[in-house]
């Protein structure tokens, strides 16, 4: 049994609302992805659940969370992304991009998928 399933709530029992856990599944989604420097070309590989905001958060000069992308110029693009169902297995991913080398790792997934 899943975990979602575990927290569904009852439908007979009147809540005067639609229930989220019914209507929504609580699996979430993680992110391994590769941003490009517009700039300098420089690449950087990441992971997070919410990849728009991530790339938002790379972008903004007022964010310090991203001391990588700030410290090498941008603007940064994405060029690359990767969907896991854990965060563990998204930081394993990474990970192993990351002791490839990126560049090197990104060669690899775009001759491996045709882009």
């Amino acid at each position: 049994m899943t975990f979602a399933k575990r927290l569904l709530i009852p439908p007979e029992r009147d809540w005067g609302f639609e229930p989220l856990l019914r209507s929504h599944s609580l699996s979430m989604a993680f992110w391994v992805y590769i941003l490009r420097s517009a700039s300098t070309g420089a690449l950087y590989c990441g992971q997070t659940s919410d990849l728009d905001h991530r790339v938002e958060q790379h972008n903004d000069p007022t964010y310090t969370g991203t001391k990588t992308t700030k410290r090498r110029h941008g603007p940064w693009t994405l060029i690359w992304q990767e969907e896991h169902q854990t965060r563990a297995q998204a930081i394993a991913r990474e990970a192993q991009i990351k002791r490839q080398g990126v560049r090197r790792s990104l060669a690899r997934l775009t001759r491996t998928s045709g882009c």
